[in-house]
This record gives structure tokens, sequence and C-alpha cells, in this order.
């Protein structure tokens, strides 16, 4: 995990209304985000090779 992200997951589930706090969640939320981004584009990816070989051996 990204240094500091474990941190940030604490002040997720521990929120306290100020701006570092906030900021936090934010960056914390962006990069949960960010990862799930990621898995899609690469399961698409995936989909793509298999469906590409399943069309070919048709």
């Amino acid at each position: 995990m990204v240094e500091g992200a474990h941190q940030a997951q604490h002040l997720d589930e521990n929120f306290e209304d100020d701006e570092a706090t906030l900021a936090a969640r934010i960056w914390w939320k962006t990069l949960q985000i960010e990862t799930m981004i990621e898995n899609v584009a690469k399961r698409t990816e995936i989909w793509k090779k298999n469906l590409g070989k399943a069309s070919k051996s048709n």
C-alpha cells in the first residue's frame, strides 16, 4: 500500500471535521478510485485478449 495510505484509511474511519483530515479522506478515496479504474482496465485488456483468441479459434 502507498506510504501514508494506511494512516489515511484510519482517518477515513475516524473522521474529524478539519481541513487536513478532509484532504486525507479525499486523497484516500481518490487512491481507491484510481485503483478500481486500473483494475477495470486490466480486466478489460484480459477480456479483449480472450475475445480475440475465441474469435480466431472459430
